[in-house]
């Protein structure tokens, strides 16, 4: 008790000057029998089994899914 866990995620590679560059990550779980809030399950247990089926849905529907979490993220804060 009172131990503090860290990771890190790390891409490497090289910048010349001037030059810009974006990584993605994703990070996924799978808690499908989580008892909270008077519910057991989770939801998303049924459309992936495992951290790893959402990780290839994630990367096969990537743009899609932004596209769609942008137009949501910007339909919500532009209303009042």
């Amino acid at each position: 008790m009172g131990e503090t866990v860290n990771g890190a995620l790390a891409v490497p590679f090289t910048l010349e000057p001037g030059e810009e560059r974006s990584v993605t990550f994703a990070l996924t779980w799978c808690f499908p029998n989580l008892e909270r809030f008077g519910h057991e399950g989770n939801q998303y247990a049924a459309l992936f089994p495992s951290a790893a089926d959402a990780a290839s849905y994630l990367c096969a529907n990537f743009a899609g899914l932004e596209q769609a979490t942008r137009l949501y993220h910007d339909t919500l804060y532009e209303t009042n």
